[in-house]
């Protein structure tokens, strides 16, 4: 597979209007916690595919995230309230298959911004899984 050189769209208009529009409702498209608990730690609009060209503003490289997903995703660290077992890390193998769900899904371009091949779809660890549930 050949892949683009991918440039960069940078719009801070591009995200709000994701934010306030994009077909992820007003839950975290990882554990479907909804806005309305998702705590201090609020919601964020995450990039997917970031890296040495910057972050590209475009639908299919966005992810609606809680605070606590979003940590997670990051190599963050989490501890079940209640069973106090650490929390696996998201990997974007399990974002890519987050994704790979909604409408906006664009592996050729999502490969184009990470310059080399997606890794495969992940499901989501059992946790993430199971906590999906709880918030519907």
């Amino acid at each position: 597979m050949i892949f683009r050189k991918a440039n960069p769209i940078t719009d801070q208009e591009v995200r709000e209007r994701w934010r306030s529009e994009g077909d992820h409702g007003d839950r975290c498209q990882v554990c479907h916690r909804p806005w309305a608990r998702a705590g201090w730690r609020g919601m964020w609009v995450h990039h997917i595919i970031h890296g040495a060209n910057g972050r590209s503003d475009e639908s299919c490289n966005f992810l609606f995230v809680c605070g606590r997903c979003h940590d997670m995703i990051h190599d963050g660290c989490y501890r079940d309230e209640q069973t106090k077992e650490l929390q696996p890390h998201i990997t974007l193998g399990m974002v890519l298959w987050i994704k790979s769900h909604t409408s906006e899904w664009d592996a050729d371009r999502l490969a184009a911004l990470y310059h080399r091949r997606l890794p495969d779809l992940e499901i989501l660890a059992p946790y993430y899984l199971e906590e999906r549930t709880r918030w519907l």
